[in-house]
Formats: structure tokens, sequence, C-alpha cells
């Protein structure tokens, strides 16, 4: 009974003091006016009556990074949880990097930095907008600048170099053939580097290593120079973009599976005796290039062998006589590095036929003085790096010799842009002739004997340009005939070679 007594005077303590708690808790509330949350419910107190009122939510949204690098070409849709939101808009900080539509998909277009902005619009307030945003890189599937200083390595107790691994950041690598006069005679392997696009390896190694470059996802273009015996087991495995090998003839063991079952690319080689050549035919392999020599040049036929693209110069070549045209075919294009690292060039003229030249085509000719460009409307891939001979301490490209062309014409532009020394060589001629190339187009094919044709049959909507006039008569005769298409179409035919035109007459 006692016991029961002390229990109820303990229960009534308890109840008195939570009373005179809640009390105080309701009077500090209406004194502040202050808001509080609660687990499941947010309230606020007015002084006025303590009435409980719900308050509305801000909007809100979070974008999540993309996890895997981005490259030029690749889409996506960004993640994102958002909440208490009437719409969404996007926003790209550069549409040439990255384009965004109103779904929050991205587009890449170009390499480079760039963010992405989501902003929301609030469900309850008319003014109120929440942002967030995302910044990532995207790297570009063309070959960048040539990277070949950023390697760590080890000198072998032979007193020989072996690369461990790739620092830099380009997507194009260049293994030396030596570092600080030290020859480079082994290295590891370099896969899983999903961001490479292209590689040149140095001619010092004996072989290739097992797996080296394997699993590289986006390697397209590679290069095996002069001086390597052997490509190993798995050496190119696993590489789905990759399009070109080139393979010298100082390559005598190439591994069965050195690559993938499905290799898709095309392998260059140099001679029909090559190993290069005979692995590729016994493995099936579809495309094959043939590489051939004309003095210290390197060149291939492009196109069915409609012109021809210099690829390479021997590395000591003091001089390098690029004709107009090898056998019969015209020269159109200076390849991509195709004069890179010629250290001891010192003077080059580029043919006026000469359409084109690529990305680092005279890049670290270090000894190089003197350029002429012949053609005032050849396209100079858009880089410093394209033509230089000298860098500074943060690796930025200078030209210190002289680029000579025709007043405004694109060489004058490329050196007034990139700060390059030109000399003028004075007014442009009014036009080259290209005998057989009716449409102008640096080719002779048989679409210039149907552009004859067409001119013939109705020149007010076919008409030939005067260039294109002066290089339709090839027959021997004055004038543009249907003789002059039949000629042309002979060269098609491999009758006739461009070296014969015009025809003499008797």
């Amino acid at each position: 009974m006692i016991k029961q007594k002390f229990l109820s005077v303990i229960l009534t303590c308890i109840t008195f003091l939570f009373i005179v708690a809640a009390q105080r808790l309701i009077s500090n509330e209406t004194s502040s006016n202050a808001a509080y949350s609660y687990s499941n419910a947010e309230y606020s107190y007015s002084t006025e009556a303590p009435t409980i009122q719900p308050s509305m939510p801000s909007a809100f949204i979070m974008l999540t990074e993309p996890q895997e690098q981005l490259f030029v070409g690749d889409s996506f849709k960004i993640s994102y949880y958002a909440d208490h939101y009437k719409d969404i808009t996007w926003e790209s900080s550069n549409a040439n990097i990255a384009e965004v539509d109103n779904e929050g998909k991205v587009t890449l277009r170009g390499a480079g930095e760039v963010t992405i902005i989501a902003t929301v619009s609030s469900k309850y307030f008319y003014s109120e907008t929440k942002a967030d945003s995302v910044t990532f890189t995207v790297t570009s599937l063309e070959p960048g600048e040539p990277d070949s200083t950023n390697f760590s390595y080890e000198v072998l107790y032979d007193g020989t170099i072996k690369l461990n691994d790739y620092m830099g950041s380009s997507n194009n690598i260049y293994i030396p053939d030596d570092i600080n006069g030290i020859p480079v005679k082994d290295m590891d392997i370099f896969s899983n580097k999903a961001y490479i696009v292209q590689i040149s390896i140095a001619g010092s190694l004996y072989a290739v290593p097992k797996d080296a470059f394997s699993k590289l996802s986006n390697l397209r273009f590679v290069e095996i120079r002069d001086g390597v015996k052997a490509v190993n087991s798995g050496t190119f495995s696993f590489c789905p973009a990759l399009e070109t090998v080139t393979i010298p003839d100082s390559v005598v063991l190439i591994a069965d599976d050195a690559f993938s079952s499905d290799f898709q690319g095309t392998i260059e080689y140099f001679s029909k005796d090559s190993e290069a050549y005979k692995y590729a035919v016994a493995h099936g392999f579809k495309t094959m290039r043939h590489i051939e020599k004309y003095g210290a040049l390197s060149y291939f036929y492009e196109n069915d062998d409609e012109y021809i693209k210099i690829v390479d110069c021997d590395e000591t070549a003091e001089t390098a006589a690029i004709p107009s045209e090898i056998n019969g075919k015209p020269i159109l294009e200076i390849g991509e590095r195709a004069f890179f690292d010629c250290f001891a060039l010192t003077e080059i003229t580029v043919p006026f036929n000469v359409k084109s030249i690529g990305d680092s085509a005279f890049s670290e000719c270090y000894a190089l003085d003197k350029i002429t460009i012949e053609n005032p409307d050849c396209e100079i891939f858009d880089s410093r790096y394209t033509i230089y001979n000298i860098k500074d301490d943060n690796g930025k490209a200078f030209f210190n010799g002289t680029i000579y062309g025709y007043d405004n014409s694109t060489a004058q532009a490329y050196a007034e842009k990139y700060s390059r020394r030109f000399v003028s060589l004075g007014a442009a001629p009014k036009g080259n002739i290209i005998y057989g190339d009716a449409n102008c187009d640096g080719k002779v094919t048989i679409a210039d004997s149907t552009a004859i044709l067409q001119h013939l049959g109705n020149e007010d909507k076919y008409g030939l340009s005067a260039q294109g006039k002066e290089n339709a008569d090839v027959d021997g005769r004055a004038g543009v005939t249907t003789e002059d298409a039949l000629t042309i179409q002979m060269i098609d035919a491999k009758l006739l070679s461009i070296s014969d035109l015009p025809l003499k007459t008797s």
C-alpha cells in the first residue's frame, strides 16, 4: 500500500515537471516568433496566437559529375536530383566544346574544359531559383602536339634506359630513341590509358614488349620507327579504334596474336618482302598500304591511286626536294608530322600543286631556316606547332626562320597569326596549269571528263572557270572539245599518264 502511494507521488511530480517545461517552451516560441523543425513537419508560431502553419520548402537541384573520361563525339545525359521545382533550364559555358539540350543531354563537340549549369525555378515562390553545375574536360580524338619528354624511367646496369610510364597528358606520344644521349632500349607497358590517340615507337627498341599498348580504347595511329626487330604478343590487342599501323622493314618477327583477331585497320608496309606484308596477308587483313620511297621522302598513293601524300622524311636529310608529281601522279598533301624531327633539314619548298599541309608537318625541324609555300591557297593546319624549330621553357613553339609566300596567301596569314617572319614573293600568279584538272579540285579523274562534257552541253549551267578551261585543253588542239574529255578518259583507263599532257600534235 505504501509502495503504491509512493509511486503515485512520483508520477504526479513527473507530470507536473513536464507541464511546466511545456509551458516555458510555448512561452519562448511565442515571444521570439521563431520557427522550429521537427521530424514530421516544419511549424512557426505567431506572437498573436499560437497557431501552427506549414512553410513552403525551397527548390533544390544537385547534378552528378560524369565518372568516365569523355571524348569529342561522345554524348550522354547528366544525372541529377531535383525537388520542389516547376521547371529546369540547361546551359553550357562553351557550346563549341559541349552542347546541352532542354533534357540535359550533352553532346561533345570539341576538346577543352566546359561547365554545364542547370537552374530550377521554385514550385511555390515566383522569383526563387536554384542552380548547380558540373565541370569536366573533353579529350580530342585527333592527335595533338606530340610529347617526347614526360616519361618516368630508370637507367639500367648496362647504361641504357628503361621507360617505366608516361606521365604527361598529351594524346600523342613520341617515344624517344634516347634521353640526354642515353639510348632507350626497353619500356614497360602503357596499357589502360584511354586518352592516347597516337604513338610513335622508338627505333632504338629491339622489341615492342608484350601487351605494351593493349586496351588503349581510343588508339588510332601507330608508327613503329625503323630499327625495331620484333612486335610481341598482345601488343595491339583490344584496341578497337586502331586505324593505321606503320611497320618498317627492320621488323623481322610479329607475334601471331600481336593484333586482335577482329582488327579492321590498315597495315602500312614498305616492301612486299617485308614481314609486315607477309603477316598482313597471312592474317587476312583487308587493308594494306604500300609506302614507297623517293629520295629522302616516303609517300603513298591516296584515293585509289589518284594522287600522292608525303608521309615521312629521313631525319638526317639536310635537303628534301618535293617534286610536283611522282610516276605521273600529283603530290597534293603533306601529311601530319611528315617532316617531324628532321633536325638536319635547312630549307624546303612546297610546290604549287600541294593543296594541304598537315598538323605538325614541320615541327621540331631545329635547323630549318627557310620554307617556301608556292600555292597561295594551300591549306595549312591551324596550329603554331605546324611549323616550328624552337620551344621556350614553357613549351611554346616558335620559328626563327623565314616563311616565303605570295601576297595575301595562306602562308602570309599563317605567318602573321603566329608571329613568324614572312617574306613576300610578290603578287600571286593568276593560275598554275594542272593539265586535265578541268574542275580545279587539284586532281585528274573521270570527273574532269564529265565536267568538260557538261560544259560543252550547257555552258550557262555547267560552265568551266577560266582556269578550268586552261587545264581542260589537253588534246594538243586549241579550245575545249570532246577530244579533251576523251583524252582524260584515257588517263583514267591508264592508257595515258598525266605527264603525257598536253598531247603533242604532229
